[in-house]
């Protein structure tokens, strides 16, 4: 089975960051941040396998870019697939209900 490398954005680096921050101190529950986060970190882990298994974000212009979006929890990672280079780009981690960047939920 092709394997892709998998690469994280200094942006998904800071909404990570974020998400970790809010909820750990802004909700007071530092342990819902790190089952959060280790949540989003296997929903990552899993896109170096078969990581086109999910539909391209429909609004452009991230649609013809090839940005495409898996749930993880409550969050959604948002990621580009590099066929030539075998690399997954993980580009965002977005609350679920928060303002997508695609929009289209």
């Amino acid at each position: 089975m092709r394997t892709y490398d998998v690469l994280i954005t200094p942006d998904a680096y800071e909404d990570l960051a974020g998400i970790r921050d809010h909820i750990a101190h802004g909700l007071g529950s530092p342990e819902d941040a790190r089952s959060a986060l280790h949540s989003i970190r296997k929903t990552v882990g899993s896109l170096a396998t078969m990581p086109s298994r999910t539909k391209e974000v429909e609004r452009e212009p991230w649609r013809s870019r090839g940005v495409r979006r898996i749930l993880s929890g409550r969050f959604f990672v948002y990621y580009r697939v590099d066929e030539d280079a075998d690399t997954v780009y993980v580009l965002n981690v977005l609350y679920a209900r928060g303002n997508q960047m695609g929009g289209d939920h």
